[in-house]
């Protein structure tokens, strides 16, 4: 998977075209978690892009960060 950092979230080659059923799977939850460099990062508001002469895009955007709840 190609996947390439923007300044806020991520754009992802859909090498297999928008029909596969990962990105219907994104697209249906509005979202998903990516795993990267040993970590999780939520993405959401996802848009699929279709640039002139260019394979097809998902861009995501970072979710905003929640607290963290600590019981003890």
């Amino acid at each position: 998977m190609n996947v390439f950092p923007t300044a806020d979230g991520y754009r992802i080659a859909l090498t297999y075209g928008p029909e596969t059923d990962w990105v219907r799977n994104v697209l249906a939850a509005d979202g998903c978690e990516l795993q990267t460099r040993g970590r999780s990062i939520r993405l959401v508001k996802r848009q699929i892009l279709r640039i002139i002469g260019v394979a097809d895009f998902l861009a995501l955007m970072t979710a905003p960060a929640t607290p963290t709840t600590f019981e003890g």
